[in-house]
């Protein structure tokens, strides 16, 4: 079952105040933040995980085209848009070679932008879901194959292991995820329950007669 969702996050690269705070009023129902330059994009980008950027084309140091492909390559599925005053076709077609999801004009027409945010953000959560499997495949297998060296151990050093094993697992599960139609954001959602649950899962199979099981340290 897919957990309920908390408001969704977006991202706005604009280096125009007044389209920020249009785009501000437009998209109040979710979680925004704002970017006016590529570099402050990437920085964003580097320290949180977003559901959608809108990016304008024109910048004051890139071309919004070069950030759609940087979002593009530390995100491969997550849904950008560009929201710009660049209105030739071949602006269009440069930014759906980089990697956009939809393209409109400004100025904006507010149900033009709220239909593809909305529109957008649907089918990655609906991609999400059905990567979901191959996330848990990926989490279960990395707990199978440690089970018989986990066993020998000692609590503590078990303790040890986990640690090791929970970061590693979190890597594989969000290439898989990822490469199953998954988004970034998705992914930090549901990772730490879905490990939570497999974990208590595999450590009860693994404890036997213990009268508890061990909880992973890095679950709190």
């Amino acid at each position: 079952m897919v957990p309920a969702e908390e408001k969704k996050m977006v991202l706005c690269v604009d280096g125009d105040s007044e389209s920020r705070q249009v785009l501000k009023d437009l998209l109040s129902a979710y979680e925004i933040g704002f970017a006016c330059n590529a570099f402050e994009g990437i920085r964003e980008l580097r320290s949180g995980v977003f559901d959608l950027y809108v990016l304008e084309t024109s910048l004051p140091d890139w071309s919004g085209f070069q950030l759609c492909r940087q979002i593009r390559r530390a995100d491969p599925r997550v849904p950008i848009l560009f929201c710009t005053a660049a209105t030739r076709v071949k602006d269009r077609m440069r930014g759906l070679r980089a990697g956009a999801s939809a393209y409109i004009r400004k100025p904006v027409e507010p149900r033009e932008l709220l239909t593809n945010v909305r529109v957008l953000i649907n089918l990655a959560q609906i991609e999400s879901a059905q990567a979901r499997s191959e996330m848990h495949r990926v989490i279960h297998e990395e707990l199978t194959c440690l089970s018989d060296e986990l066993m020998k151990r000692s609590v503590r050093a078990k303790n040890v292991v986990c640690s090791a094993l929970e970061r590693t697992t979190k890597l594989k599960a969000m290439r898989a995820f990822a490469g199953a139609g998954g988004t970034h954001a998705n992914f930090e959602r549901w990772w730490l329950g879905m490990f939570a649950d497999a974990w208590a899962q595999y450590d009860l199979q693994v404890a036997g007669n213990r009268h508890h099981a061990t909880p992973h340290p890095m679950i709190h």
